[in-house]
């Protein structure tokens, strides 16, 4: 049991060093790029549907998405959110994911985002280029009007699924990173 510790922690050790050394040390000029066009584009995209008061997208609001590698259509929920399969799920909602690109489905039409795809009764909270304290803001906001909206009186279980590339760097800028 101790050399399987052991193992995990040098593992763990191993890709936080190399996750250091490829961007900060041999940086691809390529994939800087296109990282940079990629950040450019959904910045663009939250200025037109994003509501800081509300701390969502506007709620029921539709539109297109075109980016060089993908074109897809967007729909947000009466709470301003992308879940496009919630409807049939909504009287026995047990399970709360919230996260950036991911859970948002950047790239993908409804049916192949991640609130179709998982056979649980979820509700997602995904915004593309957002932060850990997002996150955090997201729940503290929307978890009690979530609960109302959909007459739950149980707990709801929560799931903040984190991507290593950018919420790595929103950690350790915490303070300064918001959607």
């Amino acid at each position: 049991m101790k050399n399987f510790f052991v193992i995990i922690i040098s593992i763990l050790f191993s890709v936080i060093i190399c996750e250091l050394l490829l961007r900060y040390v041999f940086i691809n000029d390529h994939l800087k790029l296109r990282v940079e066009a990629n950040q450019k584009q959904f910045k663009d995209f939250q200025q037109l549907t994003w509501d800081v008061n509300l701390l969502s997208f506007i709620p029921e609001s539709t539109g297109q998405v075109n980016h060089p590698e993908y074109s897809y259509k967007i729909q947000h929920d009466k709470i301003g959110f992308r879940n496009p399969c919630v409807a049939d799920r909504a009287k026995k909602l047990k399970n709360l994911i919230v996260g950036d690109s991911f859970v948002y489905g950047v790239g993908v039409n409804d049916e192949n985002s991640l609130n179709c795809k998982i056979n649980l009764d979820n509700y997602t909270m995904g915004v593309p280029n957002s932060s850990v304290k997002c996150y955090s803001q997201l729940i503290a906001k929307h978890y009690s009007r979530l609960k109302k909206n959909f007459n739950l009186n149980n707990s709801i279980n929560i799931h903040v699924i984190i991507y290593m590339g950018n919420d790595f760097e929103d950690l350790v800028e915490y303070e300064k990173s918001v959607p």
